[in-house]
C-alpha cells in the first residue's frame, strides 16, 4: 500500500517537473526569439534591399547599353537625312540647270569647279572641261544665278576663269531702268566694303537707282572688239552710288554681283548662240547633160 502511495506521489512529481521544464523551455526560447526578432527583420530587409539595389544596377546597365544603341541609330538616321537633304538639293540644282540651259539662247556645256587658287581666292577657279571639250580663250562662264567671268587659260581637260570680282576683268554693262551703259570691273573686296564690283563711265549726274538690275550690254569693249559677253546676262544689283567731285567727269556705281562666286560648284561655259547656223557652202548647180545625138 505504501509502496502505490510512493509510485503516485512520484508520478505527479514527474509530472509536476515535466511542466516546469517544459514552460521553463519555452520562456527560455521565446527569450531568445524576442531578442533575435530585430536582428533577422534587420537582415532580411538588409538581403531585399540588397537585391533592389543589384537589380537596379541590372536595369541601369541595360538602360545604359538600350540609350546607347539608340543613339547610334539616332546618328545614323540624321547622317541619312542629312544625305537625303543634300540629294534633294543637288536635285533642286539640276533641274534648275537643265531647265535655264533649255530656255537660254547661248549653247551651254556644264562644268564643274574643282580647285581654287589659294593665293587668289577671290579671283580664279579651275573647271574641269577644256579644248578637249571646245572651250577656247574668252569663253563667258555663268550659272542660273548670273554671270560669273570668262575663261583665260584653256588646258585639255581644264580652264582657268577670270572671275568678275578681279580687276583685270572689265565687262561692258547696262543698267535695265536707267539705261545707262557702262564698264563693271572687279574692286576684289577692296575697302572692306560688302560688294565686289564698281561700274565706270557712267555721266556725272546719272540718275541711277539703288536696286537697279546690271546685265551684260553684248558691246564690244576696246580692249577686245570681239564680245565675249554676250547680251542680257545678269551681272547682279545697284548697291549704292558714290559722289564724285565736279571736276571728275564720270561717277562710279557699286555693284553687288548676282552669284554668290565664294560657294560655286557648277557652271556653265557658252559656247555661242543656237542660232547661229554655221555658214555652208553653197551647192554647185548640176551640168545639164546633152541629149544623144542622132545618127
Amino acid at each position: 500500500m505504501r509502496q502505490r502511495s510512493l509510485y503516485g506521489v512520484l508520478g505527479v512529481l514527474l509530472v509536476l517537473i515535466t511542466l516546469t521544464r517544459f514552460s521553463f523551455a519555452n520562456r527560455v526560447k521565446d527569450f531568445f526569439s524576442g531578442g533575435f526578432i530585430p536582428f533577422i527583420d534587420f537582415s532580411t530587409r538588409l538581403q531585399e534591399s540588397s537585391r533592389i539595389l543589384v537589380d537596379r544596377f541590372k536595369d541601369y546597365s541595360s538602360l545604359q547599353i538600350e540609350n546607347t544603341e539608340l543613339k547610334r541609330h539616332v546618328g545614323e538616321l540624321s547622317a541619312k537625312v542629312a544625305q537625303i537633304s543634300e540629294l534633294e538639293r543637288e536635285n533642286r540644282e539640276f533641274r534648275s540647270m537643265l531647265d535655264f540651259r533649255n530656255r537660254s539662247d547661248l549653247k551651254l556645256i556644264p562644268a564643274r569647279v574643282i580647285a581654287r587658287d589659294p593665293s587668289n581666292w577671290w579671283q580664279t577657279i579651275l573647271i574641269d572641261r577644256g579644248s578637249t571639250d571646245g572651250l577656247t580663250k574668252d569663253m563667258p562662264v555663268l550659272t542660273v544665278e548670273g554671270l560669273v567671268g570668262k575663261t583665260i587659260e584653256v588646258a585639255e581637260t581644264t580652264a582657268r576663269v577670270l572671275l568678275i570680282t578681279d580687276e583685270n576683268c572689265k565687262v561692258p554693262g547696262w543698267l535695265r531702268e536707267s539705261a545707262l551703259y557702262g564698264i563693271i570691273q572687279g574692286s576684289a573686296l577692296a575697302g572692306g566694303v560688302s560688294y565686289q564690283c564698281r561700274m565706270t563711265f557712267l555721266t556725272r549726274g546719272s540718275q541711277v537707282k539703288q536696286n537697279d538690275q546690271v546685265f551684260t550690254s553684248g558691246l564690244a569693249s576696246a580692249s577686245n572688239l570681239d564680245a565675249v559677253f554676250p547680251k542680257g546676262i545678269v551681272i547682279g544689283t545697284v548697291a549704292s552710288v558714290q559722289d564724285v567731285a565736279k571736276s571728275v567727269l564720270y561717277q562710279e556705281v557699286c555693284i553687288t554681283p548676282a552669284v554668290d562666286l565664294a560657294h560655286i560648284n557648277e557652271v556653265f561655259v557658252g559656247m555661242g548662240s543656237k542660232s547661229r547656223i554655221p555658214a555652208t557652202k553653197p551647192a554647185s548647180p548640176a551640168k545639164e547633160t546633152p541629149p544623144p545625138r542622132k545618127p
